[in-house]
Parts: C-alpha cells; structure tokens; sequence
C-alpha cells in the first residue's frame, strides 16, 4: 500500500569550524580544514500497513543520497532561504534554485524503492543531504592558552577566600611531585548572531590524549577549589571533561566575548606525560545557531498541510592544539617561598609599614589585604600584602603574610627607700611567610626573594625588644 505523502520530519542544518594551535613557543591559531556546512533532510517512507503490535518491531534504517534530481516527479516539500549570509549556498552547481526556494526532490525511481522495500525492511529512513561552505571568521572564534605553573600556585587563586589563602602561604617548600597545567579558553561570536538560546549556559569540552601507564585516577580537573568531573576513554586514550562553563566577558555591538575559569589540571607522578614530549587534546563546544547567518525555513506542499517543521541549527567549533612540554616548562611560573622567624620583635602597624616601605623602594606597587570588618586589634590578625611591578615584559608577585604572637610582661623599678613603679611592656615575636611568582625564570625570582629576605632580617636586626 502506497503512503499517502512523503514529507520530511526532521530538517538539520550543521556548520563545523575546526581550528589548530600551538600553544608553546612560536604560538600560531589557524584553520585546520575549510570550513563545512551540511543539510540534512530526514523523511520516513512506510509502504507497510501496520496491522499488529509485531509490525512495530521491523527494523527502521537510514537510506541516504545527495540532493534530489528528477526521478520523482513532486517534490516532497520546499527550503526558502531568507538569508545567505557568509555562505556559497546560492552559489552550489547542480542545485534546482527557484528563486529563492529550494525544492526537496528524492533520487530514487520508484522501482529503486521498491527494491528496498523488502520483507525485512519494510520501513525505513529516506534522508536528502546537501553540502556548502561557509566563509571563514575574520577572526577565530575559540582560543586556548594554557601555561605550567608551580604547585604553590592556588595561593593566587585563593586571594578571594583569605583564610584558604592565609593556609597556603603558611606552608612550607617541600619536593614538587606533581604537574600543574592552567587552561584558560575564550569564545568570540558576532552580535549580531544568534547563536544560542538566551539564558542557556554555553558548556565546553575539553579532551587530551592521556598515557596509558599513568593511572586516569592521578589527575584531578578543578577550578578554584571546585572539582570538575572527568571520564577515561580507554579506546581513543583520552580524558574527557565535559560542561566546562563558559561565562560572559564582554558585551559590545559587534562582539561577544564568553571565557572559562582558569582550570587547573594536576597530574600526580607525571613521569609519563614528560616522556610523550607534547601535550595534544582539543577543546570544542556547541552552539544553537549557525555562525554564517544562513537562514533556512520549510514550505510544506500544500497550504492545509501542517509545515512548523522546527528546523535545527547547530554550529560546532573546535580547536585541536599542541602544547611542547619542553617549551611549556621553559615558561613555568615559579613560586618560591621563605619562612623568617624573628623572635622578640612585637608585630604592630609599624613593622607592617616597614615591610610595605622595602617593598615600594624596590619598585613594587602594594596592596594590602586586610581582613574586613574585623574587631580584632593590629597585633592579634595576620596580614597579607600583594606586590607587583613589571619585570621587563613580564610581571613579577609577590605575595607576603606577617604574623604575631603578643603578649604583656612588666618591669619593675625602685628607688632605694622609695615605692617600686610597675611598667607594662609589650613581648613576643613575628613571622614573616615570602611567596614570590615569575613565569620562565626561576633564577631570577629565587635571587630577588633572597634580597628581600636579606634586607627585612638587617632591618628587624636593629628592633628594639623588651630588657
């Protein structure tokens, strides 16, 4: 029994973007491939008479051909183009334009599909696919930098969280067993696109090639001090960590600027990943709308016939890249750290303006952050100074954390054949945390923390303490 009409249920329109970067060294971001678009027209064709529940369970399969020629004589419907945009889809040889519809013609004769319409297969999938290429972006819609770091680094992503950050400077230097690597990723779209539902959250994904002599189980994805899960895909050698937010920048007339966090990946015991020689993965992420601003709807046949077919867009960008871990180490950011006790020196608002003050004579711009809101006194609360200044075409930190412990004594003085008078005085002693950060030079940052540790141990030299 022939169907009554053949009409699409699904229309799906893809653009994919691929791009390639290296990361390390002489960083470059390109086009891996050209751009391509695809349509994709699915329609169920049914010659069967369903007439018991066991029909309902004969295989459905997917048929596909290029864009429909002649052979059959109607078409199963129209695509009306109301924009091009920054796509050759007008220009594409072969396809049957009528002005500015499109329409959807099956390449199969009838005596093809009744070959097709077996005992087995007696329902099944016709799907129409037509390629096009999209213009490339004047710029590169997604970009990935990523940097070593020293396993201190959480001191800097803690500044918001002063108690996590007072721990971390606390801690003593201890041997480094683990590799930290910092993802950061930005997304660039035109305004003018809509390219995804308004309030929907943009998730990323990002991949690395994984070793696999070193245990999944070593590493650890995080942001801050929240964990993002990730999976181990055993047959591409990967992990895999998915939903990675992407979060509004910048917003201006003709851009959208969206980034992650900064995402840290630590690996324990990384001997294996040192031995690959180079980081590969990808990053990639989805969005609902086309990036050429094509713009494509469905005509039904007939005007009584129900044609809202909701036709999907979908554009995917991904950027493969390659990170030199040689390379990636030359540029590490170090974090030393020091620890000077300074036994009988009494911490007040004094000592901290003395550590300020060597701080800005060397050229560091200060900032101090105290604890706000507290109702406990300048010798009982820790303080945190963060310096910087510009080291050539880098920029050097430092991060520094004073603490106190005070108390009270008296001394007593008389006169001979006179009353004895009862001073209070002050004791107890301070310690000063030093953590310093410099990316690619550890020589450097090492020699200007031993400076500063010189000079503030003959300055509290000369503090004067209670005889």
């Amino acid at each position: 029994m022939q169907p009554q009409i053949l009409k699409p249920n699904e229309i799906l329109v893809t653009e994919e973007y691929t791009y390639q970067s290296k990361v390390s060294g002489v960083r470059y971001l390109k086009l891996a491939s050209t751009p391509t678009g695809l349509i994709a027209v699915r329609a169920p064709y049914d010659n069967y008479k369903l007439s018991t529940s066991a029909s309902m369970s004969h295989q459905r399969r997917s048929v596909n051909h290029s864009w429909m020629g002649v052979r059959f004589a109607e078409p199963i419907g129209y695509l009306q183009c109301s924009h091009y945009g920054m796509s050759n889809l007008d220009r594409e040889p072969d396809l049957p334009w009528e002005g500015d519809l499109l329409p959807l013609k099956i390449t199969l004769s009838p005596s093809q599909l009744s070959q097709l319409n077996t005992n087995q297969h007696r329902r099944f999938d016709l799907q129409i696919t037509q390629t096009y290429q999209p213009n490339e972006p004047q710029s590169a819609p997604l970009e990935v930098s990523i940097f070593v770091v020293d396993e201190d680094s959480r001191a800097e992503e803690w500044e918001s969280d002063r108690k996590r950050l007072v721990k971390e400077l606390r801690k003593q230097a201890d041997i480094k067993r683990s590799l930290i690597l910092k993802f950061r990723v930005k997304l660039s779209l035109p305004a003018r696109r809509s390219l995804f539902q308004e309030g929907n959250s943009l998730p990323l994904k990002l991949v690395l090639q994984w070793p696999l002599a070193t245990p999944h189980r070593l590493a650890k994805f995080s942001s801050g001090i929240t964990p993002y899960p990730f999976t181990y895909n055993p047959e591409n050698g990967t992990i895999e960590c998915n939903n990675i937010p992407l979060k509004l920048q910048r917003e201006n007339q003709d851009l959208l600027t969206y980034a992650t966090d900064l995402i840290s990946l630590e690996v324990s015991e990384p001997i294996e990943l040192y031995e690959m020689l180079k980081l590969q993965g990808s990053v990639s992420v989805e969005l609902d709308g086309l990036m050429s601003g094509l713009s494509l709807d469905y005509l039904a046949l007939a005007d009584n016939e129900a044609g809202s077919i909701a036709i999907k867009q979908c554009t995917v960008l991904k950027n493969e890249f390659l990170m030199n871990l040689h390379e990636g180490l030359e540029n590490k950011h170090y974090l030393p750290r020091q620890h000077l006790h300074f036994p009988g020196v009494v911490l007040n608002e004094m000592r901290v303006l003395d550590v300020m003050m060597l701080l800005e004579d060397k050229g560091f711009e200060i900032e101090k952050l105290q604890e706000p809101d507290s109702q406990e006194s300048v010798e009982k609360q820790p303080y945190i100074i963060k310096a910087k200044r510009a080291e050539g075409a880098r920029e050097v930190k430092i991060f520094i954390l004073i603490q106190g412990t005070n108390a009270q004594t008296s001394r007593e003085r008389g006169v001979k054949g006179q009353a004895k008078f009862t001073t209070s005085l002050p004791v107890g002693d301070t310690s000063i945390y030093i953590q310093g950060r410099l990316p690619g030079d550890s020589k450097r940052i090492v020699n200007l923390i031993n400076e500063i540790q010189k000079q503030l141990k003959e300055q509290f030299r000369h503090v004067g303490t209670a005889e």
